[in-house]
């Protein structure tokens, strides 16, 4: 009987750890605690400030956070922060994000605050956009 007994908790071990979902070697599993944030930096030719039908994103733009990262747009003008910040509590927090203007398009200038700043809530992912344009 003991037997049996043993053999079910590893077949439920076994099925536990199946079902358990995969992580890449040293990546830890996402916090609920943590907010993240996305974005993009795009060409704001009409200098609304907003990103419009047709306005596609400028890659190779660096964008920092206060922690000193560093990120670097993507072919589309995307950026990611993933676990940009644990937010206290049911008040969240301010987070706010720079573009390297050095690292924009030759001519290309802002039309967007920056820095500029999002409202993080823990568990939450927050939007955060930064428009340039060559000045007419």
């Amino acid at each position: 009987m003991a037997s049996i007994r043993h053999s079910r908790l590893a077949l439920c071990a076994a099925i536990a750890a199946l079902a358990a979902p995969a992580l890449p070697a040293g990546a830890a599993a996402q916090s609920f605690e943590c907010a993240e944030v996305i974005g993009k930096v795009f060409n704001d030719r009409n200098g609304n400030g907003l990103q419009d039908r047709g306005e596609k994103g400028l890659p190779g733009v660096r964008v920092a956070t206060p922690k000193g990262w560093l990120i670097i747009t993507d072919e589309h003008g995307r950026f990611h922060v993933a676990c940009a910040d644990m937010p206290e509590g049911s008040l969240g927090s301010n987070f706010i994000m720079k573009v390297d203007t050095r690292s924009l398009p030759t001519g290309y200038r802002l039309t967007t605050e920056n820095p500029s700043m999002v409202r993080l809530t823990a568990g939450r992912m927050a939007k955060l956009n930064f428009g340039a344009a060559v000045p007419r």
